[in-house]
């Protein structure tokens, strides 16, 4: 892997790296079997998370929000009725919220429509891993692309094939591996158009963003703005195209923003007012005052922790380092530099800790860093190379056995609720579980009922208006679950009166 000679500037996005073999095509067909492969293992790998290390559990009220989204769209609704009159306080879940005489979730539209898929089949479980699949398959044609370079290409596929902070995630339902998804087909459409310019490249481009919007609105806007900058660099002399340029995604990109759309008139009954905003909460979760006024401050402390980054932020600026001192900062490193710096100003007044997904704000930043670091790699000799990917596979082995330990021993918790559910062999029943019952988490974060309330109804525990609630509830027998952590799952005992 010795250095190859500075290339020319591309009439269109910068300078490219002389192919290792031939240049790739557009097509599919141009992936190799080998990354298919990869790309498979990566949906495995996710699989086994999801059903060895979480049990196949849903410990998160966002992926709770997102299957119940997901079950009222196969339904033909979006809403949902409202808790028995008066009893709000026992049903009370995180980001759900009524409105008009509705039960909805905050949360937007797009990811819960794919999901919706998967509930339908009764495998929701397995649309994350395909579509982690995909993304394999997206960076790698990125990176062909970008470089004419299949060596790239490779190196990025198998640097983020095993990656735990793509597969944890895509071990889960929440939203981002599908924002990735949208996001990176966008940037895709984008990189072909600017190597070979078709209307219908631009078309994809705005339908991918604004679907991305549709899905997580900052996330969207924060990986667009460097793709709309790099287009009117490179097309800025000619002032006519780049509008009609530009026009074209952003009329495209309004198509791709009919769910969004769609959904805040369902809830709000305005298009423009987001559920957020029902309850007096700007569309990107913070304003731009507040940002000034109180964020910055403790952005710079956020952005230097591990926690931020999914390998260590001063590796990315050494290989920035490396590639300017060696004269091969390319067009493409430079958008994804700023791609990497556009999403961390975004996210980083919210910091990004290691959960159950990896630094989740941050997630789309994963991708050009992954980029940046198979361009660093590919520069070295082969003995340096096969060194660095050794390295990164090792940090990866690290966090699957750290995060994956601690993931398990979290869900394992979590799971005590339904453990003692099940084995109280139950069809029809209240359960009144108290507030605060595991490791300083509601258990309102955990209730999951129904509309129709049927089945077992978990309720928390409130001895002022457990009456009313069992009044209306007449006939169903109702029982208390008492938990302390690291006891056992506990048992389910018949209600009493009376203080729990």
């Amino acid at each position: 892997m010795s250095s190859p000679a500075k290339a020319p500037d591309s009439p269109a996005m910068g300078a490219e790296t002389p192919a290792h073999g031939k240049e790739p095509g557009f097509l599919w067909k141009s992936v190799p079997a080998h990354v298919w492969l990869v790309a498979l293992g990566t949906a495995l790998l996710a699989l086994v998370v999801h059903f060895v290390i979480r049990y196949g559990f849903i410990d998160n009220m966002d992926e709770e929000n997102y299957l119940w989204l997901s079950r009222r769209i196969l339904e033909g609704r979006m809403t949902a009725e409202v808790p028995p009159l008066g009893l709000w306080d026992h049903f009370e879940v995180h980001w759900r919220g009524m409105h008009d005489g509705h039960l909805y979730t905050h949360f937007f539209l797009m990811w819960p429509l794919l999901l919706a898929g998967g509930t339908a089949l009764q495998v929701p479980w397995l649309v994350n891993p395909l579509l982690a699949a995909l993304i394999v398959i997206l960076c790698y044609l990125i990176a062909c692309n970008l470089y004419k370079d299949r060596l790239v290409a490779n190196t990025m596929a198998l640097l983020l094939a095993p990656c735990p902070f793509l597969v944890f995630q895509a071990g889960t339902m929440l939203s981002h591996v599908s924002i990735a998804m949208w996001c990176l087909a966008a940037a895709l459409a984008l990189t072909l158009y600017m190597k070979r310019p078709r209307l219908h490249y631009l078309i994809v481009t705005g339908v991918a963003l604004g679907l991305a919007f549709s899905t997580r609105p900052l996330d969207a806007v924060a990986f667009a703005f460097p793709l709309m900058v790099a287009v009117m660099a490179s097309q800025y002399r000619q002032p006519k195209v780049l509008l009609r340029n530009l026009a074209v995604i952003g009329i495209a990109g309004l198509a791709g923003m009919i769910p969004f759309l769609i959904y805040n008139h369902a809830v709000t009954g305005n298009a423009l007012v987001t559920p957020y905003q029902l309850h007096g909460s700007p569309l990107f979760s913070t304003s731009l005052a507040d940002f000034i006024g109180h964020s910055w401050p403790k952005t710079v402390s956020h952005l230097s922790g591990w926690g931020q980054w999914f390998i260590p932020w001063w590796i990315v600026v050494l290989c920035a380092l490396v590639l300017v001192l060696r004269s091969r900062l390319l067009a493409g490193d430079r958008v994804a530099l700023a791609v990497i710096l556009s999403i961390v100003a975004a996210y980083a007044p919210y910091g990004a800790m290691f959960d159950i997904a990896g630094p989740r704000y941050h997630f789309l930043v994963l991708f050009p860093v992954l980029l940046i670091l198979a361009r660093t790699i590919t520069m070295q000799g082969w003995r340096l190379a096969v060194a660095g990917i050794a390295l990164v596979y090792l940090s990866f082995l690290w966090i699957y056995y750290d995060e994956g330990r601690k993931m398990h021993w979290a869900v394992d918790e979590k799971r005590s609720l339904e453990v003692a559910t099940e084995a109280a062999n139950l069809e029809r029943a209240i359960v009144l579980v108290p507030d605060g019952w595991h490791f300083r988490m509601h258990a309102r974060s955990m209730l999951k009922n129904e509309p129709d309330f049927s089945g077992i109804i978990y309720a928390l525990d409130i001895p002022e208006t457990n009456p009313q609630l069992l009044a209306h509830f007449e006939g169903v027998p109702a029982y208390r679950w008492s938990y302390s952590p690291g006891e056992p799952p506990g048992l389910l005992v018949p209600y009493e009166a009376g203080p729990n």
